[in-house]
């Protein structure tokens, strides 16, 4: 199987209301993982066809997880935040 597409999260452009939308990649609708490194936080957010599909993930600097969502078409099926000690932040999950 191929290795996902990555590239920088700065160089999709994404709806503006909403950055699961609209992805898209040198003028086609992204497939693949963007990414951002700021301020020492990593995030990932995967893409289908322009639209966030996957494991949708952000950690902190000492590489511990911030948050993590999967996603389904846009849509938020289950999502958890944690502060940095770790400890759970919140939990949701959406019902199908």
């Amino acid at each position: 199987m191929a290795e996902a597409l990555r590239v920088p999260q700065a160089e999709v452009e994404t709806a503006e209301e909403d950055c699961f939308f609209e992805a898209v990649y040198q003028g086609r609708p992204f497939t693949g993982i963007a990414w951002s490194d700021e301020d020492g936080e990593y995030s990932e957010i995967s893409y289908v066809d322009g639209t966030a599909h996957g494991r949708c993930f952000t950690r902190f600097a000492n590489g511990a997880l911030s948050s993590e969502e999967w996603v389904e078409q846009g849509r938020t099926v289950w999502s958890n935040a944690w502060w940095p000690p770790g400890k759970i932040l919140w939990r949701r999950h959406q019902p199908g």
